[in-house]
C-alpha cells in the first residue's frame, strides 16, 4: 500500500476555483508547489510572473511530507472545476507510488490526472460508473480539455 504523500481538504470549492479562474485569465499553466507550508502556485508566461500562497491554515486538513511540484493546464483545470459546486468538499491527494498522478475527488466525483489520461469515478445510490479519457496512438486529435455536463452522474465531454 503506497504511502500518502499530500492530502489536503477545503470545505468549500469557492476558494479554490475562484484562485483557478484568476489565475486562468492570465496564464495557460501554472506549478503548484505544496510544502508543509501550505500550497504556493506560480504562474509564469513571456512577460509576467504570479504567486499566490494559501497556507496550510486555509484548509480544513492538509497534510505533505515532502515538498511537490506539479505542473498543470489551468484551462483544463477551470473546465473541471468549474462544473463543480461551490460548497463541494474538495480533496486533493497524492500516493508514493511512483508520483505520476493527483486526485480531485468532490464529494462523489472522483477525478484522476496523470500523462496516461484523465479518469472519471463516481458512486451514486443507482451504482458505480468509470469514464477513461486517454490520448492513442491512432488519434490525431488533440486532447484540449474536459468538462463534467453532469456532476451527479460522471457524464463527461472531451471539448
Amino acid at each position: 500500500m503506497p504511502a500518502t504523500l499530500l492530502k489536503l481538504q477545503l470545505l468549500e470549492t469557492t476558494l479554490f476555483k475562484n484562485v483557478l479562474e484568476a489565475l486562468g485569465d492570465l496564464f495557460s499553466k501554472a506549478n503548484f508547489n505544496f510544502s508543509s507550508r501550505g500550497l504556493e502556485i506560480q504562474a509564469v508566461h513571456s512577460t509576467n510572473t504570479l504567486a499566490c500562497s494559501l497556507p496550510a491554515g486555509a484548509f480544513h486538513q492538509y497534510h505533505s511530507n515532502r515538498d511537490l511540484s506539479i505542473e498543470m493546464n489551468l484551462d483544463d483545470l477551470a473546465l473541471v472545476f468549474g462544473s463543480v459546486n461551490n460548497d463541494d468538499v474538495l480533496d486533493i491527494v497524492v500516493e508514493d507510488d511512483g508520483f505520476d498522478y493527483i486526485v480531485f475527488s468532490f464529494k462523489s466525483i472522483i477525478i484522476t490526472a496523470s500523462g496516461e489520461g484523465v479518469r472519471f469515478h463516481t458512486d451514486l445510490d443507482s451504482g458505480s460508473s468509470y469514464i477513461t479519457c486517454m490520448p492513442t496512438e491512432t488519434s490525431d486529435k488533440v486532447l484540449t480539455g474536459l468538462t463534467l455536463l453532469a456532476p451527479q452522474t460522471g457524464m463527461a465531454m472531451i471539448l
